[in-house]
């Protein structure tokens, strides 16, 4: 009793830190789009399309996917405490850096195959079409998605301590990150423009994300490129669009070709 009454009050406390996040760090990056309107890359690639979702709606399931994911998280700070997984390595500047990476590079790994697969039907019907009813994403979005949905993308909080010795802190410091980057990805205005964010480097624009709510079928990476770029999903503009905004071009000013991929009927 006094195991389950310890774990649910675990539970209910990174919720609240979760929801904490979400709502500072989502009213944050609305103020800095609103001082960078020429930044707003929806309708980039020639296709500006609209939400089905309205902001409330979004907040409204983010309520209840961030409970699930909350649950994730505090399951696998509990079974540390246990015992149950891994020993965590002892919290030093390097520990926690090394693991923290370490733990970024698998979570791409699982998001990406575990997106893929939320795209095939029926899944994708039945569990992931909710998130994309939001076709023109905003920080509001991040969450937004079903309960089952959002349990299968942070499940791998629960995997993560068994088959890494991380320490709480870095769990618990690389979902913040995550929540954050989510936010970030979602937010619809291009701030990362950059040559580490297109070939020959792993990492991504806001813009990636943005043109997998655009077309659906491409661009399922999380943090990285690299798997999009193995398994042939990186949308063909991509690349280019990001040299051109790195190279101060307005997004207003581009227009990429039409996708050459079916999407999914949202």
């Amino acid at each position: 009793m006094l195991q389950a009454l310890t774990f649910l009050g675990l539970w209910a406390l990174v919720y609240a830190v979760l929801l904490l996040v979400y709502f500072t760090v989502g009213w944050a990056l609305l103020r800095i789009n609103r001082r960078y309107p020429e930044r707003q890359i929806h309708g980039l690639n020639g296709r500006d399309r609209r939400s089905r979702m309205s902001a409330g709606e979004e907040i409204r399931q983010s309520l209840k996917a961030l409970a699930a994911t909350a649950f994730c998280t505090a399951g696998g700070l509990y079974m540390q405490h246990l015992g149950w997984t891994q020993t965590p390595l002892a919290m030093t500047p390097v520990s926690l850096l090394w693991t923290f990476a370490v733990a970024v590079v698998l979570q791409d790994a699982w998001l990406y195959f575990q997106h893929r697969l939320m795209h095939m039907k029926p899944l994708y019907r039945r569990f992931h079409r909710r998130h994309h009813l939001s076709v023109a994403p905003s920080v509001w979005s991040n969450n937004a998605f079903t309960v089952t949905d959002a349990f299968l993308i942070q499940a791998f909080f629960l995997v993560l301590p068994f088959i890494l010795p991380i320490p709480p802190l870095a769990l618990i410091g690389m979902r913040l990150f995550d929540e954050v980057r989510g936010l970030i990805g979602h937010a619809g205005h291009e701030h990362f423009a950059g040559r580490l964010a297109r070939a020959p480097w792993p990492f991504i624009a806001v813009l990636h994300h943005e043109q997998h709510h655009q077309y659906f079928d491409v661009n399922f990476g999380n943090q990285f490129s690299f798997w999009d770029r193995i398994c042939g999903t990186l949308h063909p503009s991509y690349d280019r669009l990001v040299m051109a905004l790195e190279k101060g071009v307005a997004p207003a000013d581009l227009r990429a070709e039409p996708a050459k991929s079916a999407e999914h009927s949202a």
